[in-house]
């Protein structure tokens, strides 16, 4: 078995990335942003916690988390979005790493983690892939999206920024251009992972 960890910057393109790896058979990909999301659901472990930490105009009338309201809160305050990462990042990290050894007919798994190098946990992965773009592209993704400009900015300063990412991880894919290119660094990544395992 080998594992690997895909991270980058908002925007750069790791989902996609993990869309393309999950095509192949061996590969079992999961993401930490999906695990998050689900813990944000009516009434789940997440609400709660969001609940009890920032207080009850932070979750929506059916019980899961007003992740609008929480978004433009941590994007503006370094100590909320402190505490917020101080909340969830222990119960994915526990999450992840048990995901690690499940499904055993899948020997490539691949975990899409945003904030790893700020989580400090490239040590559980064989390997760390950076997903990276320009600093323009990500703007121009995220203006795309629907963010405003002041939002895209706060959202892209919260993280490392992709040359610190770049500088810490094994691997760097470059998604600048088209899907197929993307599709055949995923491949490239494959190969060398079924030759490592």
């Amino acid at each position: 078995m080998i594992k690997i960890a895909v991270t980058g910057g908002i925007a750069c393109g790791k989902s996609l990335f993990g869309e393309l790896l999950a095509q192949n058979d061996k590969v079992e990909v999961f993401d930490a942003d999906d695990l998050v999301r689900q813990m944000h659901e009516p009434n789940m472990q997440g609400a709660k916690l969001i609940a009890s930490t920032f207080g009850d105009e932070y979750i929506l009338p059916n019980g899961a988390t007003n992740k609008t309201a929480l978004a433009e809160l941590v994007f503006k305050d370094a100590n909320a979005r402190e505490k917020l990462n101080s909340l969830f990042h222990p119960i994915v990290h526990q999450e992840l790493i048990s995901k690690q050894n499940l499904n055993l007919s899948k020997p490539i798994k691949v975990a899409l983690i945003p904030l790893l190098f700020e989580s400090g946990w490239e040590a559980d992965w064989d390997l760390t892939v950076c997903v990276t773009t320009t600093a323009e592209e990500q703007l121009k993704r995220l203006l795309t999206r629907g963010h405003t400009l002041e939002h895209a900015k706060q959202r892209i300063a919260a993280q490392l920024s992709n040359q610190e990412r770049e500088a810490r991880a094994d691997i760097i894919v470059r998604n600048d251009g088209s899907k197929e290119q993307l599709k055949e660094a995923a491949d490239a990544l494959l190969r060398y992972s079924m030759e490592n395992i």
